[in-house]
């Protein structure tokens, strides 16, 4: 098809750097590594998955299909299944200490945490007002710029310090409210995606006195909240960053008359792709509480039309409601916490071997599936006057990581994320991602030691990071 029958609208929203990832991407998937059938493939440890899981969950669904009924083929209810929202409501009230508990008529069902959150934006933002993010953030979130949101990304000096959050806040309002885009709300991924700290109560009091300030819906991403690995008292890092909170709070936890929050503007996002390793399902959630009307105008002007797969629903749903045959009753618990165990462990791996190659990475990061690494000093460029602090020169920084993330997938079979997908505030950053089983991670370990050797100019040494058949 030409480029000329195409619509304005698609195109001029295909950037350069969306094309570039969106392109990685696809290279990764077309040629992905198989121990058995691809063992030259590419390791893909860019794509925020939790596969550590995945046996646990196939073994558990495969009991679940021999109760299957013809009806599920049929259309489902518009906002979800009875059955899959109390299943949500379970998890959430027994995991994230709600101060209210979650009923079956406080959440609506979409297909993924993505389409939830765009139904949402399409009843609290018109067309061309804007929401504040703050940076780094994850690219997924740039879908809504689609529907016409302008997404108002800030920076924070610490996001783990209530002081530092409100005062970053307040900036950001003030340097856009200049703009012609009226801001209506406040994002908050928390855990965050792609830095992986979470943020206490003290944090989330601060965003909350902030929207209540000004009037404005605070939507809080939870999906990472029960792939928190490492928990313990607050401490400092080397950078002054608070690292390893007390325990996840959850928005739903927090009591609103406490906070004085008018709790008709919080929203909160879950979904089983990632702490249920469940991608493939695609199933989210939006939980909103107090504001019936907003759920009910989602289902009325028809959003609802991303529903979950009625098979995804009754799947999941099998899995989590314990019924009287149940062979399995502590299922849940046990998942979670094996799910902690073997992030941990995941994460203990990783760090390990980048502290071996003297690769840092960015701290705290102790929940979700991924570590920032830098790879500055790998860009082709590293040696150019370049302020990185400053970020000067971003789009020369931009290419620079765009031909490292080519070389270690065309030479070295290995995928990671780029930094600039997230605007990420230096250059040569990377999102590397462990919820991968371990003999991959190794092996693409491997690989990107390889990658530093010939970069080094050291000389090879034995290893199989791509094996090499005798012609």
């Amino acid at each position: 098809m030409k480029p000329s029958n195409l619509s304005r609208r698609s195109t001029q929203q295909l950037t350069g750097k969306t094309n570039a990832i969106a392109k990685a991407t696809a290279d990764a998937w077309k040629d992905i590594y198989s121990a058995d059938q691809n063992p030259n493939g590419v390791i893909n440890l860019g794509v925020a998955e939790n596969s550590l899981m995945q046996d646990v969950m196939v073994k558990r669904l495969k009991g679940k299909f021999s109760r299957l009924e013809p009806q599920l083929l049929n259309y489902q209810s518009l906002g979800g299944s009875r059955p899959f929202k109390e299943a949500m409501c379970r998890i959430l009230n027994q995991y994230f200490n709600t101060a209210l508990p979650v009923a079956p008529e406080h959440i609506l069902c979409a297909s993924g945490v993505t389409a939830a959150i765009s139904q949402l934006m399409y009843v609290i933002c018109d067309e061309g007002e804007g929401v504040l993010i703050s940076k780094p953030y994850y690219s997924g979130f740039n879908h809504l710029i689609k529907q016409g949101v302008h997404l108002l990304g800030f920076d924070i000096e610490n996001p783990l310090d209530s002081g530092s959050v409100s005062n970053s806040l307040n900036k950001a309002y003030q340097d856009y409210k200049g703009q012609p885009h009226k801001i209506t709300s406040v994002i908050l991924c928390n855990p965050h995606n792609p830095m992986g700290y979470y943020v206490q109560e003290e944090v989330l009091a601060a965003y909350m006195g902030f929207c209540e300030a000004h009037d404005l819906h605070l939507v809080v991403d939870e999906i990472y909240a029960l792939s928190v690995f490492e928990e313990g008292p607050p401490s400092v890092d080397e950078d002054g960053l608070k690292a390893a909170p007390s325990k996840f709070t959850s928005a739903l936890s927090l009591d609103h008359h406490r906070f004085c929050f008018d709790p008709s503007r919080l929203h909160v996002l879950y979904g089983i792709s990632k702490d249920f390793g469940c991608c493939g399902l695609r199933a989210g959630v939006l939980i909103s509480q107090h504001n019936p009307d907003l759920l009910k105008l989602i289902i009325d002007l028809n959003l609802n039309h991303v529903q979950v797969s009625s098979l995804s629903e009754f799947c999941f749903s099998q899995v989590i409601l314990n019924t009287q045959n149940d062979q399995h009753p502590e299922f849940l618990d046990s998942y979670v916490l094996e799910n902690k165990k073997r992030l941990l462990n995941a994460h203990q791996r990783v760090v390990e071997k980048l502290k071996s190659l003297g690769i840092s990475h960015n701290t705290p990061a102790n929940a979700g599936f991924f570590l920032m690494i830098d790879m500055s000093k790998y860009l082709s460029g590293a040696s150019n006057p370049i302020n990185k602090e400053e970020g000067s020169d971003k789009e020369g920084s931009q290419a620079e990581e765009e031909k490292l993330l080519t070389r270690l997938l065309k030479e070295y079979k290995i995928y990671i994320s780029p930094g600039s997908a997230y605007n990420y505030p230096k250059p040569g950053f990377f999102r590397l991602t462990f919820a991968v089983p371990p003999d991959q991670l190794d092996l693409g370990l491997q690989r990107l030691a390889r990658f530093i050797r010939d970069f080094e100019g050291i000389p090879p040494i034995a290893d199989l990071s791509i094996s090499r058949r005798k012609k």
